[in-house]
């Protein structure tokens, strides 16, 4: 398995944003077929608006569903582009000679654990193993994060976001980047994951530090 991982790090970026592409893709098709149905919008709806109103809703979201396909390119990089960044912040001040190419490359491939999650998220809740509401049914972390241990009704709004950010994904996403760091340096998997948890593990907290302002700005 490790061998098999170590060789998926060393794959072409080309051909791995490809197929993270994709595998949203095939996310986004489930979803507009079996979650986004129209039951789900009039069962939503029905008690806010009229059955001809929801219908003009309906066909609105429909012709416009296509714009998420390519915004998929967008949801790839830019997180990419920001985790490699912290981690080449952490390379300077820790002197590491590797480039901010290699570093990436290793952010990019890491995205597979995201787009995954949100492929078997999709399937858990088109198959109805997973319960949704029209407030939620674009929250694909909540469950499987600290949220589903409190009553967030009980919990003040600024501290769902970042009980929501501590989740099965993003843990698992800071191993695989640390299994990437240490393919990349050759050193052992606990200094790279030493490494991760400081450099990324910063950039995420000034993320949620950052998102939780917007949110108190926003709410005031």
């Amino acid at each position: 398995m490790r061998e098999l991982i170590k060789r998926y790090f060393k794959a072409n970026n080309w051909v791995v944003l490809i197929v993270l592409i994709a595998i949203y893709a095939i996310a986004l098709t489930i979803e507009f077929s079996y979650v986004f149905t129209d039951d789900f919008y009039i069962s939503s709806l029905e008690s806010k608006r009229s059955l001809d109103s929801i219908d003009n809703f309906i066909i609105k979201e429909r012709g416009s569903q296509w714009v998420n396909y390519p915004i998929t390119i967008i949801i790839v990089l830019i997180p990419t582009l920001l985790v490699a960044f912290c981690l080449n912040i952490g390379a300077v001040f820790n002197n590491f000679k590797v480039s901010f190419s290699n570093l990436f490359g290793i952010a990019l491939k890491t995205q597979l654990v995201f787009a995954l999650n949100y492929l078997i998220v999709v399937i858990l809740k088109s198959v109805g193993i997973i319960d949704f509401t029209y407030s939620s049914v674009n929250n694909n972390y909540s469950f499987q994060s600290l949220l589903a241990f409190f009553d967030t009704s009980s919990l003040p709004y600024w501290l769902l976001y970042p009980l929501q950010c501590i989740n099965i994904a993003e843990g698992v996403h800071m191993l695989f980047l640390a299994l990437g760091i240490s393919f990349l340096r050759n050193k052992k998997f606990g200094n790279s994951l030493l490494f991760v948890l400081l450099w990324y593990g910063m950039g995420l907290l000034f993320w949620i530090v950052f998102s939780v302002f917007l949110q108190t700005i926003l709410y005031r």
